[in-house]
């Protein structure tokens, strides 16, 4: 089996877009790896993504990934806040469908506080996970 992040990051992304509560807030302004520059604020960016860990058994082999999910606010604490809470709510006990492998689960690694970026402007919140693929 390959590297199954891509295919990994793709069913976070699908899962959080199709997340209605979330794209309330930040519209389609959710990015893989980046955000283009000069994009409107809030928006979400998830990555970057490391295997983790390989196992291999007779019968399979098992990838986890780490992952970081970014928020972005210029408005408020309380708004990038938010739109971490409606990730977690996206995530939650889903069932997410990589484009290689079969899902097995998505752990929550860490999270940070949300803190006020160097421009004294943005307002950032990490959130990290752990995907398993089969």
């Amino acid at each position: 089996m390959s590297d199954t992040s891509i295919g990994a990051l793709g069913a976070i992304y699908t899962a959080l877009a199709a997340e209605a509560a979330l794209t309330a807030i930040v519209g389609d302004r959710i990015f893989q790896m980046s955000a283009p520059q000069g994009k409107a604020f809030p928006y979400v960016v998830i990555g970057p993504r490391s295997t983790d860990q390989r196992f291999k058994t007779k019968d399979a082999v098992i990838q986890s990934h780490s992952l970081k999910i970014y928020a972005y606010s210029r408005t408020t604490r309380l708004e990038v806040d938010t739109i971490k809470a409606k990730i977690f709510n996206a995530l939650e006990k889903q069932t997410l469908t990589p484009s290689e492998g079969v899902f097995v689960d998505l752990l929550q690694e860490g999270i940070d506080d949300s803190i006020l970026m160097p421009d004294g402007r943005t307002y950032r919140s990490i959130v990290e996970f752990i995907i398993t693929i089969q």
